[in-house]
């Protein structure tokens, strides 16, 4: 059901029920902004004869507010067909859903001021006399003052000042310009320091000259030594000692349910709640909410309870021979003529687990080598550069170089 909503006078203060369209008590038509309210402890049912939910009209030319129904502006004569804003924003003469419809973007903002005083009607064919100027608020179609009486063909009122234009809300404040150009000066400060911390980190490319050379050479010595070890299976030439069964991992198991309860939150609906809404007529249209309300309440439920099984294996206990690491043979120099150290009767070994090796035998390992360049840059800083054997061989004496590094080091970067 619809009931009746209630609006208040901006010229007078008095408080009128939505079908009044001039407030009794300074004759001031509903502004074109206002906006209809419910007064909850005065709620009065519209009769079914005067129920309507198509929304008020605004006029065109006094921006008074008219009912759907009407074709022509109760307060100065002007046709619906011309008007284009309803109490909601939209068309008045297209078909529209009851409360704004899907294209509704609000009530109408505040509105302006009502205009002039209307001037005085004029005999048909004479122009009216002009009404005195009007001072237009902010209003959802600005106020254009009053104009003159309904005269007759070309009688037009005077016109007051013009409202600002606002569709349904007050004109939206211009930003400070101070906020905009701190905005980009604060930018402008962030990418400085990022293209300071860009360059910081940035490899740059610096030179020095080659002051000298140097090179390392190592042949490591292995002895065949007995290993005493452990696993799930025998690696080959290894020799077992003894086995046995041991848990080797664990299997996560169901082994039964334990019954548990905990709280549940239910929302129980505890009744409804009344809410209306705006037809835009000086009408709500009554509905009701369901409400609900949270409830606690027991739930029983199976928690799995998991064991862990242990899984059994074999595991061995074994020796084998393994080559291990017991000194090196080195050989380094400050010059262009690097050598391997003297290795004569001895040979490379092979891989681990030989049982046709005696423990205790020795024999060569892996190598290592490593070549540099010794080179001072133009603020007299001496350090190493290294290079492979093939780059480091081409190099000369003097040579001036050019190296990889950071802008705060001197360091190569490999």
């Amino acid at each position: 059901m619809n009931v009746w909503g209630y609006w208040k006078c901006e010229s007078c203060g008095t408080v009128n029920r939505g079908d009044v369209k001039h407030c009794p008590n300074c004759a001031a038509p509903i502004p074109p902004g206002t906006k209809f309210f419910i007064d909850p402890n005065q709620i009065e049912q519209v009769s079914k004869d005067q129920e309507s939910k198509e929304a008020n009209w605004i006029c065109e030319y006094c921006n008074a507010q008219n009912s759907a129904a009407d074709q022509v502006c109760r307060n100065c004569a002007s046709l619906k067909s011309v008007a284009t804003m309803d109490y909601f924003g939209n068309d008045p003469n297209q078909p529209q859903e009851p409360g704004g419809g899907a294209k509704a973007q609000g009530n109408a903002g505040a509105g302006g001021g009502a205009g002039g005083d209307p001037g005085n009607p004029g005999n048909p064919g004479d122009p009216g006399s002009p009404g005195s100027p009007g001072y237009g608020g902010y209003g959802g179609s600005g106020g254009s003052g009053g104009y003159g009486g309904n005269g007759g063909s070309g009688g037009d009122g005077g016109i007051g000042a013009v409202g600002s234009f606002a569709s349904g809300a007050r004109p939206a404040k211009k930003k400070k310009k101070g906020g905009v150009i701190g905005a980009i000066i604060g930018f402008i400060l962030i990418a400085i320091c990022c293209c300071g911390l860009l360059k910081f980190f940035w490899p740059v490319t610096k030179e020095s000259n080659i002051t000298g050379f140097g090179w390392e050479r190592s042949i490591a010595v292995d002895e065949y030594k007995e290993s005493r070890e452990s696993d799930w299976s025998m690696p080959s030439g290894a020799t077992l000692i003894s086995s046995s069964e041991e848990i080797r991992s664990y299997d996560h198991v169901l082994d039964h349910y334990e019954e548990k309860s905990r709280e549940v939150a239910v929302q129980v609906q505890d009744g409804y709640r009344t809410e209306y809404r705006d037809l835009g007529n000086g009408q709500f249209e009554e509905y009701e909410v369901p409400v609900y309300k949270t409830e606690y309440k027991t739930e029983y439920y199976q928690d799995p309870v998991y064991v862990d099984v242990p899984v059994y294996d074999t595991k061995y206990y074994y020796s084998i021979g393994r080559w291990q690491r017991v000194s090196s043979i080195n050989t380094s120099g400050n010059d262009q003529n690097p050598y391997w150290g003297e290795t004569k009767g001895m040979t490379e070994h092979g891989g681990d687990g030989d049982k046709s090796i005696s423990y205790g035998t020795k024999a060569l390992g892996s190598r290592s080598e490593k070549y540099w360049v010794t080179v001072e840059d133009k603020k007299g800083k001496v350090q190493k550069v290294e290079y492979s054997y093939e780059e480091w061989t081409l190099l000369k004496l003097n040579q001036s170089i050019q190296y990889k590094t950071f802008w705060f080091s001197n360091d190569p970067i490999d």
